[in-house]
């Protein structure tokens, strides 16, 4: 299953401890093929995320692995995509 990921950032003054960890979880669930791709919103804070997972359930479970969503500072609405 595919997702599109929508990130708002909560809390984005208290993100700076959690960078170095939040870059190395993100390189690993790309390397595991979980995140497929990630962009910056140009205007206004968080992410839109790529997500393949077989269930919502492990998508979440995944995103949850990210120190900003652990800390609360960031939060994911999913939506199930197809290709057309």
């Amino acid at each position: 299953m595919i997702f599109i990921a929508s990130g708002t950032d909560l809390r984005p003054n208290e993100f700076g401890p959690f960078m170095a960890e939040e870059a190395e979880v993100l390189e690993q669930l790309r390397a595991g093929g979980t995140v497929k791709a990630v962009f910056k919103r140009v205007s206004g804070g968080g992410v839109i995320s790529v997500v393949e997972a077989a269930t919502v359930e492990e998508a979440v479970e995944q995103l949850e692995r990210l120190p900003l969503v652990r800390e609360g500072l960031l939060t994911f609405e999913l939506t199930e995509v197809t290709e057309l």
